[in-house]
Order: structure tokens, then sequence, then C-alpha cells
């Protein structure tokens, strides 16, 4: 999730439109109508195709000037707001959005780096308020660790894992959810 020199939260990753679009814009620079004839969607476009009882992760891309957007893009379309899940890397985005987001879900998204584990994960997250972490799949993931951050009351989604060996295993640990360039035939190979 981005947002658009006019200020609208779009469903983009990366901070240009190159490699999704083949055009090149800058999401920041840009308005949204100058985007959406690329195929870029609205935070609200993409909230009202998510079916009644079904959840959504939506990873904030920038700072926490989007958070207002995002608000009134939530309350305006989905003003019950179980199962949307608000997550990013950004540590102060994550603050300022369970300072507006009192009641809504967050998890921090983490890169591995060698030398944190789950007890140091657990602190992280209590600090920043966080109900639970997305961590990169290269994380030494097994049932303990699982298992620490359940007693700490925290879920655990995994990504990239496009190996459906890892993709195994993570789910023996028992994590929540995996993240996956490849969704139909991860699941068609677990089941």
């Amino acid at each position: 999730m981005r947002l658009t020199a006019d200020g609208r939260a779009v469903l983009m990753h990366d901070a240009g439109t190159a490699r999704t679009t083949g055009v090149e814009l800058t999401v920041a620079t840009a308005t949204f109508a100058t985007l959406q004839p690329l195929g870029v969607a609205l935070l609200e476009e993409a909230l009202a195709c998510v079916p009644k009882g079904r959840g959504l992760l939506v990873e904030i891309k920038c700072g926490p000037e989007i958070l207002p957007s995002i608000k009134q893009a939530l309350f305006a379309v989905r003003p019950d707001t179980t199962g949307v899940v608000l997550m990013s890397f950004d540590r102060t985005v994550t603050v300022a959005a369970r300072r507006l987001f009192p009641d809504l879900e967050l998890h921090h998204l983490r890169e591995w780096r060698d030398g944190i584990g789950a007890a140091e994960l657990v602190a992280e997250a209590k600090t920043l308020g966080v109900q639970g972490l997305n961590l990169d799949q290269r994380f030494p993931i097994d049932a303990a660790f699982v298992a620490t951050l359940r007693a700490a009351g925290l879920k655990l989604y995994v990504w990239t894992v496009d190996d459906p060996l890892r993709a195994r295993e993570l789910v023996a640990a028992g994590v929540d959810g995996i993240t996956t360039n490849r969704p139909a035939w991860l699941r068609a190979t677990l089941t």
C-alpha cells in the first residue's frame, strides 16, 4: 500500500510502477487519475472485493502519512474491520497505526537477521503493541519457536515461501499463514 500525490491509498508494492505496469511513474508523485489507467487500484476497491468473513493483510510500504487515507478507506467500505490486518516493516508506521487504530490487528514485518530469536521478537512485538509477526521464511522457525510466540499471545505469518518442503515444515511447526507467489500451486502441493 502506497500513498499517491493526491492522498489516495493504492495497491502498489514498489515505489515505482515500471515492474508491474511497464510504465515508469513514481507513486508518491503521481495522482490516482494518472495511475488508474495503468491498472493501479485503490484500497477501497480491494476492500469491496473481499467477501464477508474473509480477511485482508494490508502491507504499508510508505510512511505514516498514509494512515489517515487508510482509515478513510476502511471505514467507508468496511466499518467492521474484523479480519483486516495492517502490517509494516517500519516501526514508526506501526506505532502511529497503533495510536490511530487502537482496536485493529497489527503485525510487524521482519527481515531475517542472524542472532534474532523468538524471545527477542516477542519483546519487540510487545514494545510495538502488535498482535502478530510476519517473518522472513529464513528465520529458524520450528514448533518451539512458534510455541514461544503463542505463549506471548502472538500470531505468526511467514513470507515468501515458494518451496513446498519449507511450506510443509512451517505448517508442521504451526504457523498461522504463509505468503507465496504461487498460492494455488502450493495449496495443491500441500494437500
